[in-house]
């Protein structure tokens, strides 16, 4: 996945493959079947580093955030969301 430009706050669609962890025992054959998941996130763009994109689902007027790191080699596709007037 290449490196995407976006300027701060543009709202994005992130598509991409998230780690699970499933607690408690169960057989090795049933263990070897497991995937990970397709997510889908939709944040406001912060910044992206060489490995990670930065995204912010809620920001405050004095810029406080939450912050999900996503790694770049989990994303499946980036795209930029838009809001038409008359489309609420």
């Amino acid at each position: 996945m290449r490196i995407h430009k976006f300027d701060k706050y543009t709202l994005l669609e992130v598509l991409w493959c998230d780690i699970v962890e499933r607690s408690g025992w169960r057989a090795v054959k049933e263990a070897e079947g497991a995937e990970c998941i397709k997510v889908m996130t939709v944040g406001y763009f912060l910044n992206n580093h060489k490995r990670c994109i930065n995204l912010a689902s809620t920001v405050s007027k004095d810029e406080d955030c939450n912050v999900l790191t996503i790694p770049w080699g989990c994303i499946y596709s980036v795209k930029q969301l838009g809001y038409v007037d008359g489309e609420c």
